[in-house]
């Protein structure tokens, strides 16, 4: 018996001798300074640390000497470190050893200097597509995001949230332009839209359009831009007998529903303006 309770106690103290510096094992660290390119420190700056892109697991601001330190623990590879600071150009390091203690000393450009040569404009534009990627995953919408880079945006000359999706209609409309040279497809002007929210799911949205007397069959062109449904007013003027009688009753009228999903906003762009319509969560 004392001989079991010998080996038993025996095999306990293995097991605590090699389990506990797993368990207490001490964190890793990247750290590093951010700099401009004359190797001035930059106070302030984020720097985020990323695995798998969307899982943020650590981050911090840069001292005022620029200085920077966060701690992670080991496993699989950092994808991305991440650094923003207003008034300067986004920057990113990916693919680093999740195993291992890293030394990064990050230079940012100012804002209107990463279009001075082809190659740092066209860094700057895929960082800023992953960095909307990763921030549209994580709830933050369009708008959001072009206000943050909007001084970045603005030297790079890219187009807004709101142009974006000019662009987009503009596309569909051009590919619904013409059909046997007898249906134009043109933005309307349209009169009191009505928007439900019929349940958390679904929008019903009705638009009567303003014409003259002939005939027109009206839809929306709908694009989704984070919590905001942008709707064009579109039409075809009905020049033939048929399509003037299938379309007679109900041609300057035009219902739809969408899928709601986190929508709280939709605007409606017509050839008379513009109009906005809030919607609250039932």
């Amino acid at each position: 018996m004392l001989r079991l309770i010998q080996i038993t106690l025996f095999f306990v103290a293995f097991y605590c001798f090699i389990a506990l510096p797993t368990r207490n094992q001490p964190a890793l660290r990247i750290t590093g300074q951010v700099l401009d390119d004359h190797n001035n420190g930059l106070a302030a700056a984020h720097v985020r640390l990323y695995r798998g892109y969307n899982q943020l697991i650590g981050q911090t601001r840069s001292e005022k000497n620029g200085s920077y330190s966060i701690e992670f623990n080991t496993g699989d590879s950092i994808t991305l470190v991440r650094y923003d600071l207003t008034g300067w150009s986004p920057g990113r390091v990916e693919r680093i050893s999740g195993a291992k203690d890293h030394v990064i000393n990050k230079v940012l450009l100012r804002s209107d200097q990463a279009k001075n040569s082809p190659p740092e404009r066209a860094e700057l534009i895929s960082t800023l597509s992953m960095f909307r990627s990763i921030d549209r995953a994580n709830g933050i919408t369009e708008v959001a995001f072009d206000k943050q880079y909007a001084a970045v945006i603005a030297a790079l000359d890219l187009p807004t949230a709101e142009q974006r999706g000019w662009n987009y209609a503009h596309k569909q409309l051009s590919a619904l332009s013409w059909q046997d040279n007898s249906i134009a497809t043109i933005l309307l002007k349209i009169k009191d839209p009505q928007v439900k929210r019929i349940d958390n799911d679904t929008l019903r949205v009705r638009l009567e359009a303003v014409t003259d007397s002939s005939a027109w069959k009206v839809w929306t062109v709908p694009v989704k831009e984070g919590q905001t449904l942008h709707l064009w007013a579109v039409g075809e003027k009905l020049n033939r007998p048929s399509e003037i009688a299938a379309y007679l009753y109900m041609s300057h009228v035009a219902h739809a529903d969408y899928q709601a999903g986190d929508i709280n906003k939709v605007v409606i762009h017509s050839a008379g303006g513009d109009f906005s319509v809030n919607l609250p969560r039932n």
